[in-house]
């Protein structure tokens, strides 16, 4: 009797907790319609997908969910799309795990290569890819976590791959980098580094005998969880949008007289994920509770509004055409519930919200790239706790 009355309370908890229960807004307060989906689509395959194309069931009537790659109780934590090897039409899929290791993973004919490039013996979280080394050919990619190393990895016409340790930050966590040209006050392009404790770091290629110089520039308040890098201004320098523990959504620029931040939006809960619209005006972000918000640059400044109120934990956000219609506005949401919900709005029109596939575990990391040519829309990724990166993508038109 005991097992059986444990069995039904199990039972009941796990179908109570899988159940939707996310209010879109439509920015007059009404809530929106939910579709609800069969939660088997996350049965695993016996497949391996560098040799076949892996499906999963099926997401929902419009959407294929299928495995990229299994790590098996491994958390695959950060995941995202980057044009790494020359010789491919294609961009890669970049995955950092827990045991430290960096996954670059290629598309070829449905199935997925699995490349390691790196172990750094504990997780790996930051990850950037930007032009930030004039020596070298194209823009490279740069990783980090717990062991506080931030690497530089490149890659070669012959399909090699290698990982060079340039910075090391002891007692230091690595969460966040970004890389590009940002301080009109540097010769050289950096790196950028936000570590926990709050802290933030400038990494350039200026060094003796191609070393890299660190640079501390000053504490933070909190730490920083996620950054954006915007398309360049007017001034040529690419605004820096980040989202930190302590509730604020700022936004970072650098002029002559160095480092300036600016408020957007502040609310008591963490802030864990942005995304950015196609134009750069729009940038969406999480709060720890569950909302999800819109802000939208204007001639008076930031703009915000409530997008959703979901479960809590948002850890995933991604923002993309998801949708046959070009005019529908969309962003995909992932976390702690485990479900990947499809957020879409028609000019006018409130917030509709449908689930599209549910993980074997609480979600950590969305994505979007173009990888099926099939379609008119962008495939989404998911990775977290489960420990495998599954690809979400709309049938072929």
């Amino acid at each position: 009797m005991r097992r059986s009355f444990y069995f039904c309370f199990l039972l009941g908890l796990v179908t109570s907790c899988a159940s939707p229960t996310g209010t879109p807004s439509s920015g007059s307060g009404a809530a929106a319609s939910t579709t609800v989906a069969d939660h088997s689509w996350s049965k695993a395959v016996d497949a391996d997908p560098a040799k076949i194309h892996a499906r999963l069931s099926s997401a929902s009537a419009d959407w294929e969910a299928s495995l990229v790659i299994d790590n098996d109780k491994t958390g695959i934590w950060t995941v995202k799309p980057f044009s790494f090897f020359p010789q491919y039409a294609t961009q890669e899929l970049f995955g950092l795990d827990d045991l430290g290791r960096c996954w670059v993973l290629v598309s070829y004919s449905g199935k997925w290569t699995p490349f390691p490039i790196l172990r750094d013996g504990v997780w790996l979280g930051a990850l950037a890819q930007g032009e930030a080394d004039p020596r070298v050919a194209g823009p490279e990619v740069y990783t980090g976590g717990a062991a506080g190393r931030l690497y530089q990895l490149r890659a070669y016409h012959d399909g090699g791959l290698d990982a060079r340790r340039i910075a090391a930050f002891p007692g230091k966590e690595l969460h966040t980098v970004v890389a590009g040209e940002f301080d009109p006050r540097n010769d050289s392009p950096e790196v950028l580094v936000f570590t926990r404790p709050g802290a933030w770091y400038r990494v350039s290629p200026t060094g003796e005998h191609g070393e890299w110089v660190s640079e501390e520039l000053g504490p933070l308040q909190a730490r920083i969880r996620d950054a954006l890098v915007l398309s360049a201004d007017e001034s040529g320098r690419s605004p820096i949008i980040t989202a930190a523990r302590d509730g604020a959504i700022r936004e970072l620029r650098f002029d002559a007289g160095g480092p300036q931040w600016s408020l957007i939006h502040q609310v008591g809960q963490g802030r864990g994920r942005l995304a950015a619209g196609s134009d750069g005006r729009v940038v969406y972000s999480t709060a720890d509770d569950g909302r999800v918000f819109r802000h939208e640059r204007t001639a008076s400044g930031w703009q915000t509004e409530l997008v959703y109120s979901g479960s809590h934990g948002p850890r995933g956000l991604a923002a993309g055409r998801f949708h046959p219609d070009p005019q529908q506005e969309c962003l995909a949401l992932f976390g702690y519930s485990g479900r990947v919900e499809l957020l879409t709005r028609a000019p006018g029109q409130a917030w509709q919200t449908e689930v599209l596939f549910v993980d074997r575990d609480k979600g950590h990391w969305l994505c979007a790239g173009e990888f099926d040519g099939r379609n008119n829309t962008l495939e989404i990724f998911a990775s977290g706790y489960g420990g495998r990166i599954v690809m979400l993508s709309r049938g072929a038109d």
